[in-house]
């Protein structure tokens, strides 16, 4: 048996992974949104991305929040 994912959430994120550079991570704001207290990141502003009418907002990690 064999499983994909498929829809907007994995066309972007796999846009974003094609732009970030070796040893980064780019999140969209969404998913920065749900990880916003564990993560340090750094907001890249808007990108266009391939497949996507309106630019998507970008974050860099920058690292993990202290607990």
């Amino acid at each position: 048996m064999e499983y994909t994912v498929i829809g907007d959430s994995v066309n972007v994120a796999s846009r974003l992974q094609d732009r970030a550079k070796p040893g980064s991570i780019l999140l969209s704001r969404r998913t920065w949104e749900a990880v916003r207290d564990l993560v340090d990141a750094k907001s890249l502003g808007k990108m266009k991305v391939k497949g996507k009418e309106e630019e998507v907002e970008v974050y860099e990690v920058r690292g993990l929040c202290a607990r």
